[in-house]
């Protein structure tokens, strides 16, 4: 299974998925606008590799992965799901995974910032 694959059914627990390509998918919230995350397979595996000490750290072994893979995207997933559900009047619109990192586009009162 694919990372990209792992992190829309770890999402699907919140949220519904779809329109899954090369560059990502949408997930859509129960309140709000559907909200595109870009991540491609190049950019979860760059996001997991940086991030794989923190996610076994926080969450132990995910599955029977011990390497923190799979954990550095339970925490991603995580993340994903506290920056829509906790919004404060602020849009999300883009949630972008690139050089290890996550990124947010929002929009306020109707502008994207």
């Amino acid at each position: 299974m694919s990372l990209q694959h792992h992190l829309s059914v770890m999402l699907g627990d919140w949220f519904a998925v779809e329109g899954m390509d090369a560059s990502g998918f949408i997930v859509r919230p129960t309140a709000g606008a559907p909200v595109r995350i870009l991540a491609t397979e190049a950019s979860l595996s760059e996001y997991a590799a940086r991030n794989a000490a923190d996610g076994l750290m926080a969450l132990g072994d995910v599955g029977d992965d011990s390497s923190g893979v799979l954990a550095a995207l339970a925490l991603l997933s995580v993340h994903v799901m506290e920056t829509i559900e906790t919004q404060d009047g602020d849009a999300v619109t883009h949630l972008s995974v690139a050089n290890g990192a996550l990124s947010v586009q929002r929009t306020r009162s109707g502008v994207a910032e």
